[in-house]
């Protein structure tokens, strides 16, 4: 399970520097994360992020939590950097998955920045 949860993250990483940065908003940048997760976990992971990058008053190295007793599965989300990119905001966040089924946590970092038409998109 390790093994394909490490490809899973390659594979969407390699996509990722493939595809021009519009592009990335078809991704589902936690498909790495969905082998045993649920899509309410999913839905707390995206919601839990967003508090993170959506908000400049959120301090560096904050972690937010998320748990699920529906699923047993639980995840951290920690605002990383915040940094400019081609004349856009831009977040380092990383997630932290708990996963019910297993006995260690997975962690991946994505990088989001604002368009200029307002929306956030992997970089």
């Amino acid at each position: 399970m390790q093994r394909r949860l490490i490809v899973a993250i390659v594979a969407i990483s390699c996509a990722m520097g493939a595809f021009p940065p519009k592009t990335y908003a078809q991704l589902d940048i936690f498909g790495a994360f969905a082998n045993n997760l649920t899509p309410e976990d999913i839905t707390m992971m995206k919601n839990t992020s967003a508090q993170l990058y959506l908000d400049d008053r959120v301090s560096l190295s904050s972690t937010m939590r998320w748990t699920n007793p529906k699923s047993g599965n639980s995840g951290a989300v920690t605002l990383l950097q915040r940094y400019e990119y081609k004349g856009m905001k831009c977040r380092t966040i990383r997630h932290s998955v708990k996963e019910k089924r297993r006995d260690r946590s997975s962690a991946l970092n994505f990088d989001r920045c604002k368009t200029p038409s307002g929306e956030w998109m992997l970089r």
